[in-house]
């Protein structure tokens, strides 16, 4: 999967809507992943003049360079990089001579290399981070390359020859290993890290600063979001980006390996992208949803019910110290329906949502995500007509029901907004959130990295049971899970196979708007590790309508009423 985000603040500072700062941890980690790797070098053609030669080279030049380890240290002066090497050996070569002046004694040559052989290689050089079309690079400068050469070369003094391997072939493979371990850090440092599907949605880094400082490697980068879900609902007007810039602090992250933060306006930018190509948008099933609750709260001579909601505005949202803040503005909720033979329209509401935005890592759903809770609803304007009852309450009542409706939209369309987990893997290593910080206008998130076979890391999936059971309001799901190790469990349940609910630590839910008839309930566990169960529990379950034991339309969803679902009439379980 992985996710995530990179991007980094350094010494040089940088400065993005996305950065990240890479400290020791991961560049030990990284270290590991590239010793023990072997790179091939090969020249049809290496040399130039050399001595009284006009030229001395060598053709088919081939080596393999083994890497036996590679570290990565942080200095005042760049990122030190020093790699041992393994055996060097190559063989087959031809070693030749090129000479116009006749009165000196360098005479042609045009003879076999036997071998070469390298051993005890060291190499040590000092390495800069920058950004070059888009991608991290690490170049290097002061390189040395100390060790062992012999070579065996027909019918050439060996004593004149091994002179030039150590000023050109020696020159080479240091630049050649100078080249490719640091290509290597840097793939590693961005594969997996820079970009990532998320549901409907896909996310890329895109660099465009980096830099070393003594406590960290930085990288600054802007964010590519792109819509990979259904057609949704695109809009036509451009999104609006009035979120802030700040510099981004990171603070008390030498424990971490990798932090990343990102400014109030890169989250705008990606939120607000993902509205225009279609995000934010209520499907049919959220609209039929709609119908079947709250059509017995107007005149059942009313046939043909069919609603319409849409978010007409780009989301804003707001990052502070103490707290985050969502706001949907622009949201309109519309029913019809014909009425002794005519259209009419029963409700036309315009209203916007604001709410606690929850960015950061939830130990308890193992993600880095956005939640929005807490929300309060302002009307721009409400008109139903053919309510049922026409009591004062009855208009409240919808209205309440209006503003849990969408609120429970909302918090569905945020959740699904996954960040990234917060556990993934990546080359043998687990890299887990620890702390999500907020400040004015940013957040920042650190993590820890371990390697997949520390005792720390979780890998044993929970263990999920279901119950059944019947309320005054419907069918009731309760749910358990059991798992080796401590941790609260979260849970996701579906109905008859369709798409899973998002992610909850409640310990159960009422099933709304199923219909009669013969179902099937699924519920799966998940630990804080992203462990998911791979055998949900499962229930069939029959349904019937509940008999009208309460007055109203009880439209906030807890009141009751005939539209609330089904009586359990038969319960059967099984796994």
């Amino acid at each position: 999967m992985w996710l995530a985000f990179v991007a980094y603040a350094a010494a040089g500072t940088v400065d993005a809507g996305v950065q990240a700062r890479l400290y020791q941890p991961a560049l030990d980690a990284a270290g590991a992943w590239v010793s023990g790797q072997t790179f091939e070098v090969s020249e049809p053609d290496l040399g130039g003049a050399y001595d009284c030669w006009d030229r001395i080279g060598v053709r088919d030049l081939s080596l393999s360079v083994p890497i036996d380890t590679l570290s990565m240290s942080l200095e005042r002066d760049g990122l030190h990089l020093h790699v041992e090497l393994g055996s060097v050996y190559g063989a087959g070569w031809t070693l030749y001579t090129e000479d116009e002046d006749y009165l000196d004694s360098c005479p042609e040559y045009d003879t076999a290399v036997n071998y070469v052989s390298f051993e005890n290689g060291v190499l040590d050089a000092v390495l800069d981070a920058d950004v070059e079309g888009g991608e991290l690079v690490f170049t290097a400068d002061d390189v040395t390359l100390d060790g062992d050469l012999d070579t065996d070369i027909e019918d050439f003094p060996d004593d004149l020859v091994l002179d030039f391997f150590e000023d050109t072939i020696l020159a080479y493979m240091a630049s050649a290993a100078a080249e490719y371990a640091p290509a290597m850090a840097a793939d590693f440092l961005s594969e997996g890290v820079l970009e990532g599907e998320y549901g409907a949605y896909a996310l890329a880094l895109v660099p465009t600063d980096a830099g070393v400082s003594d406590s960290a490697v930085s990288l600054a980068a802007s964010a590519d979001v792109s819509w990979t879900g259904d057609d949704g609902c695109p809009r036509d007007q451009e999104p609006r980006n009035d979120g802030r810039t700040p510099d981004i602090v990171f603070a008390g992250g030498d424990g971490s390996g990798l932090a990343f933060g990102v400014t109030e306006a890169m989250l705008a930018e990606i939120l607000n992208t993902l509205w225009h190509d279609g995000w934010f948008c209520f499907n049919e099933e959220d609209l039929q949803e709609f119908v079947t609750l709250v059509q017995d709260a107007f005149d059942p001579a009313a046939g043909g019910l069919a609603a319409t909601a849409s978010l007409d505005n780009a989301p804003s949202v707001s990052l502070d110290e103490d707290g985050a803040t969502l706001t949907l503005s622009g949201m309109h909720v519309g029913l019809t329906a014909t009425l002794d033979g005519e259209a009419v329209t029963l409700l036309d509401a315009a209203f916007s949502l604001s709410g606690s935005l929850e960015p950061g890592v939830d130990p308890d759903l193992g993600a880095v995500s956005l939640g929005i809770h807490d929300v309060t609803l302002k009307f721009d304007h409400f008109d139903a007509d053919h309510l049922v009852s026409q009591r004062d309450h009855a208009e409240d009542e919808l209205r309440n029901f209006l503003e849990t409706w969408a609120g429970t939209w909302a918090d569905a369309q945020t959740q699904d907004f996954t960040l990234f987990s917060s556990t993934w893997r990546l080359y043998g290593l687990v890299l887990r959130v620890d702390r999500v910080d907020r400040a004015a206008g940013s957040l920042t998130v650190f993590l820890s990295i371990y390697d997949e076979d520390d005792p720390a890391v979780d890998d044993v999936p929970p263990d999920t049971t279901v119950d059944v059971a019947r309320s005054d309001e419907g069918v009731v799901l309760e749910w358990d899970g059991s798992d080796d190790r401590d941790g609260t469990l979260t849970y996701a349940w579906r109905v008859d196979g369709r798409p899973w609910s998002t992610w909850t630590t409640e310990a159960g839910t009422v099933l709304l708007g199923i219909g009669d008839g013969e179902h099937t309930v699924q519920v799966k566990a998940r630990d804080a590790w992203w462990n998911e169960d791979p055998s949900p529990a499962a229930y069939d379950v029959e349904v019937a309508d509940l008999p009208e034991t309460h007055e109203g339309c009880g439209c906030g969803g807890t009141g009751g009423g005939p539209w609330l679902l089904a009586a359990l009439l038969l319960v059967r379980r099984r796994r």
